[in-house]
């Protein structure tokens, strides 16, 4: 019975990713999440002896469910808020039961990146014929004509089609990851015995392609302007030389702003269509700011902010029934979903994720197993993000965050293999990822 638990347990993330299919296209079935979750839990516990794996991020994610239920009270709208709340507790689930799975089987982390990157490059393909494309790719518009008219709309998103910005957000974690990852490991591939090493060298550089031709036809400067630094920053983590262009790409953003505006420069077509330049974006976080100083301990609930801003904060630059989803910046909508605790702790959660990153990479040099292409791609997946949620923001709970909770296990589990010695790291211990959270303050 105890090994039946321990193989639950060890399969539990996939066991969770089956359910994401019911949670994107039925509000109901989020029911089915909060009872299943604990449900895990608890077998988890019969099976290793503890309800989490310990990890770097423990700490903060218990401050983050704490806002989480201190956010409750503020809710006026179940039926606005259960999705997004549903969103960020299965996400922090996911990410433990992924830790898990890295912990107690030998491939766990290419396991977990296999999906990763196959659920981004599937999110490309879909929103082919489900998204509302904009010149000069506006013929891609043409791609939802071959699916039956009942097909016709997406569930579970706004209207029907997938939002250009939201899903360039989705990329900014996808391709940087795709690109570090084909280059890195190509040689290794390549050369391997097995025809599917080659086999997964195309598909790797087909996804990449694909994905990073799709962000550009979403025309989100934003978006595109973060995976194109990241990319850079990924040369300066590999290369001095690409210390230099980093530098003279961050210079090139700032003379692009200056030169040009804010506006021009972050005007995507999707925005333009929504009135949405950088001074309605400014206009939208002085009235975040408002709403988060009148509820700065709860927020005012998951996913309310795109209601009450046009009753109790009305805007000036933009139309009234314009629906504006978030607050473009994501530290700025976890405040106002979570309260000021909550934005403190997912601020402490990219931090925390900078600060391993740094440790894994200087660490990992001394190591035979080679990790840095990896660790790279998460770093500049992590950066892209961070940028685009300077002006924009996939907010916590959203259907897509499943992809960034997955990003967040896979650095805790390859910083646990990089930090300890290989030989501790092998396989099958349940021990391997074990009690991190000394490091993780030392980091913090």
């Amino acid at each position: 019975m105890r090994r039946l638990l321990q193989v639950v347990t060890t399969w539990e993330w996939l066991l969770l990713l089956m359910l994401l299919p019911l949670l994107f296209f039925s509000t109901a079935a989020w029911a089915l999440c909060f009872l299943l979750i604990p449900v895990f839990w608890s077998i988890r516990k019969f099976a290793t002896g503890r309800f989490f794996p310990a990890t770097p991020y423990n700490v903060v994610l218990l401050f983050l469910g704490v806002s989480l239920f201190l956010s409750l009270f503020a809710v006026f709208d179940l039926s606005l808020s259960v999705p997004k709340i549903g969103g960020l507790f299965f996400g922090i689930a996911l990410y433990f039961a992924a830790v898990v799975h890295c912990s107690q089987s030998k491939n766990g982390v290419w396991h977990i990146l296999a999906v990763v990157l196959a659920a981004g490059t599937t999110m490309a393909i879909v929103a082919l014929p489900f998204a509302r494309w904009t010149a000069p790719v506006r013929f891609l518009n043409r791609a939802g004509s071959f699916l039956p008219q009942r097909f016709s709309t997406l569930p579970g998103t706004a209207d029907g089609i997938i939002n250009l910005n939201e899903l360039a957000g989705v990329l900014t974690w996808i391709v940087p990851l795709l690109g570090a990852v084909t280059i890195g490991y190509w040689r290794q591939l390549w050369h391997s015995k097995l025809i599917a090493g080659k086999l997964a060298c195309l598909l790797l550089l087909g996804a990449f392609i694909f994905t990073f031709l799709v962000l550009l036809a979403t025309g989100s400067r934003g978006g595109i302007a973060s995976v194109l630094i990241a990319l850079l920053l990924m040369l300066a983590i590999n290369f001095i030389w690409g210390r230099w262009l980093l530098a003279a790409g961050v210079i090139g953003v700032i003379a692009l702003f200056i030169i040009f505006g804010q506006d021009q420069m972050l005007a995507s077509p999707a925005d333009a269509a929504e009135q949405l330049g950088f001074q309605a974006r400014v206009e939208i976080w002085s009235r975040g700011l408002e709403a988060l100083k009148e509820f700065p301990l709860t927020g005012v609930s998951m996913n309310g902010f795109r209601v009450l801003v046009g009753s109790f904060y009305p805007l000036t630059l933009i139309p009234p029934l314009t629906d504006i989803g978030h607050a473009h910046n994501h530290l700025l909508q976890a405040g106002l979903d979570l309260g000021i605790p909550g934005m403190i702790a997912y601020l402490a959660i990219w931090i925390l994720s900078a600060g391993l990153l740094w440790d894994a990479l200087r660490k990992e040099r001394s190591l035979p197993a080679n990790f840095r292409p990896l660790l790279s791609g998460l770093a500049g997946s992590l950066a892209a993000a961070w940028l685009f949620g300077i002006v924009d923001a996939i907010a916590l709970g959203a259907r897509p965050g499943f992809i960034w909770w997955l990003l967040l296990a896979l650095l805790a589990a390859v910083y646990s293999i990089v930090y300890r010695p290989a030989a501790q790291t092998a396989t099958g211990s349940e021990d391997v990822l074990s009690p991190l959270v000394e490091s993780g303050q030392r980091i913090v």
